[in-house]
């Protein structure tokens, strides 16, 4: 991800972890699609903490989603 290059990896974590989440559950489905497009990406510069904390919880309710795109 680019802007880990200008904010840091540590600050990315920090701070853009948080609007991840949010956008893995947004009410916009095509929002949802494309936060778990780049799940790869983000999640190169999450460490397995925040990923079980954070993402996974988020990640456990797509698996229900309506949207076929989603899931």
């Amino acid at each position: 991800m680019e802007i880990t290059n200008g904010i840091g990896v540590e600050n990315a974590k920090e701070h853009l972890t948080s609007y991840y989440c949010q956008f893995l559950e947004d009410i916009e489905p095509e929002v949802r699609t494309a936060a778990v497009r780049r799940l790869s990406d983000f999640g190169l510069i999450l460490d397995a903490q925040v990923l079980i904390n954070s993402i996974i919880p988020s990640l456990n309710k797509l698996k229900t989603d309506q949207f076929t795109y989603v899931r």
